[in-house]
């Protein structure tokens, strides 16, 4: 038994009216949300099911009519099955094409020229400001508890 797809070719009648009833009725008949409705009429021709029986795909061809649709049916045909040494039209396998072994580039945590802020602890690139709080790290002087410097 052969099976069938059934094509969705758009409008069987060009018109706003007409448009606005195929949408309505994709949205009930098939229970498409607007937005799927819509796109489905925008992409046209679209296969809509496949796999079907004669008779399924004339119900679903029927279905389409009546809202408004124009659909095409077609029988399906299989891809010939393919083993590794077959190729199309008699044609020998290529052989494969060596693969370059690139190495993966060599990961470093660069810690040259890096500062950590005394005050916030924050590690930064080697530079005289820190990011993070804001103060001249070299001008830093913190105060003790006793009110003292230094």
């Amino acid at each position: 038994m052969a099976s069938h797809k059934v094509i969705f070719l758009g409008l069987s009648v060009i018109g706003p009216e007409e448009e606005g009833r195929l949408l309505k009725g994709l949205q009930k008949r098939f229970n498409l949300t607007p937005e799927r409705a819509e796109s489905l009429l925008q992409r046209v021709p679209v296969v809509v099911k496949k796999g079907l029986s004669k008779d399924d795909a004339e119900r679903f061809a029927k279905a389409f009519e009546e809202i408004g649709g124009k659909v095409d049916v077609q029988e399906e045909t299989p891809a010939p099955e393919m083993t590794r040494g077959d190729r199309p039209e008699g044609k020998p396998e290529p052989e494969p094409k060596p693969t370059l072994y690139r190495p993966e580039p060599e990961k470093r945590a660069y810690k040259v020229g890096m500062v950590v802020c005394p005050q916030c602890g924050f590690e930064q690139p080697e530079t005289d400001e820190c990011v993070k709080c804001g103060i001249i790290i070299s001008k830093y002087n913190p105060v003790s508890g006793d009110g003292s410097l230094g």
